[in-house]
């Protein structure tokens, strides 16, 4: 692993890292922001619940915004150590919609809010398809299906590798 990569994923992990934090230390400021994704969002949730429940939250909006704040600082640490840090860097990337969706305001003054996290949700989609010079999975079997398809053109004239 390169320096340049190990410093490049701390950089853009410190960021939901320290926002996760924040959410979990004081989810307040986000309550009016988030209750009304979440009433949206339970609307559809409540369709499938018994009749026992009816009308009744199971959670509380803070508590939602709390685990949030957790999923992605530690989704941000995970990245930053490089444990998992193309799962950990969906994770981050996923868990980040929910706040532009509920926080994007047409007339609000910071012009360059949705653009900025925009670009972290793009920083991190980036991180998840990083393989870091080696190949991915995917063209490991597409390389394998190939080979496999021009010997048997060629009538298996050549040994595969390692029959030896």
């Amino acid at each position: 692993m390169s320096f340049v990569h190990f410093a490049s994923r701390s950089l853009l992990a410190g960021y939901f890292v320290a926002d996760g934090v924040t959410a979990v230390i004081d989810p307040e400021p986000l309550v009016p922001l988030a209750e009304p994704v979440r009433d949206h969002l339970l609307g559809h949730v409540e369709r499938f619940w018994p009749d026992a429940l009816a009308g009744r939250s199971p959670v509380e909006t803070t508590t939602l915004i709390r685990f949030h704040g957790a999923v992605q600082a530690v989704a941000g640490l995970l990245m930053a150590a490089g444990i998992a840090r193309r799962p950990a860097a969906l994770v981050m990337a996923a868990s980040y919609l929910p706040r532009i969706i509920m926080g994007y305001q047409p007339d609000d003054p910071d012009k360059l809010k949705l653009a900025r996290e925009l670009a972290l949700i793009g920083g991190a989609l980036i991180v998840s398809r990083d393989t870091q010079g080696k190949p991915s999975r995917g063209w490991l079997a597409a390389e394998r299906r190939r080979t496999a398809v021009a010997r048997s053109r060629r009538g298996a004239a050549t040994p595969p590798a390692g029959s030896r």
